[in-house]
């Protein structure tokens, strides 16, 4: 099972919270830019394998 997480920020933190979080085994897949008058945005979706034991099922 896979977990996902979005960071969004400025581009000079997201490069520091992307470091970071790879680190910790997540893996950056999607990225998007936005700006307008004076303000850019970034984001970026980051996904891993779940640190969570998958469920067992119960037939």
């Amino acid at each position: 099972m896979k977990e996902y997480h979005i960071v969004s920020t400025g581009l000079v933190s997201l490069t520091t919270k992307i470091n970071e979080m790879a680190k910790r085994g997540w893996v950056p897949t999607h990225f998007v830019m936005a700006a307008d008058e004076g303000t850019d945005t970034f984001a970026v979706l980051l996904e891993r394998e779940s640190l969570e034991p998958t469920p067992k099922r119960r037939d």
